[in-house]
């Protein structure tokens, strides 16, 4: 009888086992059949992060800018390198025409605020020097 017993343990482990795998592996099958679907989730909510990031990072330069503004510091950003070094890109610009000569104007404001709130023009010549800059608080746009 011993041996027979011992058979059918043998027997019993390796039902255990193939059942173990085969059903693990079906689980498996069904990723690896979404796995694009799940890649796809995975990046976007990576993107999602990453502007998270990078709209904390603009408004903590914004900040930076209107604290060297009303603190008087502002005076010694003197090139449109080191205001851009010094406070990142800004959210818009262009070119127009300030006291009748053309001039690049950058605006810089919150990220995703658009009213009611504060902005900053900035004036530089076409060599990069800052010509002038004008502050409008959230309280003057109203």
């Amino acid at each position: 009888m011993r041996p027979f017993s011992f058979q059918k343990h043998i027997v019993v482990y390796v039902l255990c086992f193939v059942l173990c795998v085969f059903f693990s592996g079906c689980s498996f099958v069904k990723k690896m059949q979404h796995l694009p679907q799940l890649l796809t989730l995975k990046r976007y909510s990576q993107e999602q992060s990453d502007l998270s990031e990078e709209v904390k990072k603009q408004n903590q330069q914004f900040d930076a800018l209107l604290a060297s503004i009303s603190g008087g510091g502002f005076k010694e950003y003197k090139t449109a390198v080191r205001v851009r070094r010094e406070f990142g890109s800004p959210v818009f610009s262009r070119v127009t025409e300030r006291d009748a000569r053309p001039v690049e104007e950058w605006l810089y404001r919150y990220a995703t605020k658009y009213k009611d709130t504060d902005k900053v023009y900035l004036y530089f010549d076409f060599q990069g020097n800052l010509l002038d800059w004008v502050h409008e608080g959230a309280d003057a746009s109203r």
